[in-house]
């Protein structure tokens, strides 16, 4: 009897773990908030490397380890006046509200997390996959670099049937520079 309740509790105790590491997996990817700020979420761990920037533009990657309903993105790093012996970690801890495939919603509650979002209570963040956004129409974009020195001049063109057209020209003859005309078709992740 005491043997079962211990296999029991082994099994259980298994399981939650499976389901909270199981859980990076449905967030993994990259979140955007209105204002453009971003957490991208690609592996948890101490070898791991994730990244987020706020409104301001300031960004950094960081090692994601996750707590049960907080996502704990750590810089690591030692000091030359403990002769790197000493290992520190800035935890910016954002709790988890809310999550479903396409929206998150995250509540800076450490110092450097609540720093780094200038304060905000609560984030509410898109998955880039569903960011589409279809109300922009344009015929064609055009871009045409200025000649600078002897570096080659290029076209570029992209019309809205999502075809690419390159020209380079190469005024000074440079045989170690590409020339000629290039054409190609962007796929829909290229494009977005």
């Amino acid at each position: 009897m005491h043997t079962r309740r211990i296999a029991a509790i082994f099994t259980l105790v298994l399981l939650c773990r499976t389901v909270g590491l199981a859980q990076p997996n449905e967030l993994k990817g990259t979140w955007i908030s209105s204002q453009l700020e971003v957490i991208e979420i690609l592996h948890t761990g101490r070898d791991s490397v994730n990244y987020m920037s706020n409104r301001e533009l300031k960004e950094d990657f960081f090692h994601l380890f996750v707590y049960g309903d907080t996502l704990s993105f750590q810089s690591m790093y030692t000091r030359s006046s403990t002769n790197h012996e000493v290992e520190y970690k800035d935890r910016y801890d954002l709790k988890i509200i809310s999550t479903n495939d396409s929206v998150l919603v995250l509540e800076p509650i450490s110092d450097f997390s609540k720093a780094f979002f200038w304060d905000k209570p609560t984030l509410t963040l898109k998955k880039k996959d569903y960011l589409t956004d279809r109300a922009i129409a344009f015929e064609k974009l055009v871009y045409h670099s200025t000649y600078g020195g002897s570096d080659p001049h290029v076209s570029m063109q992209i019309d809205s049937a999502r075809n690419l057209y390159v020209h380079f020209r190469n005024p000074y003859s440079d045989a170690s520079k590409r020339t000629g005309a290039y054409s190609a078709v962007l796929d829909d992740n290229t494009v977005n």
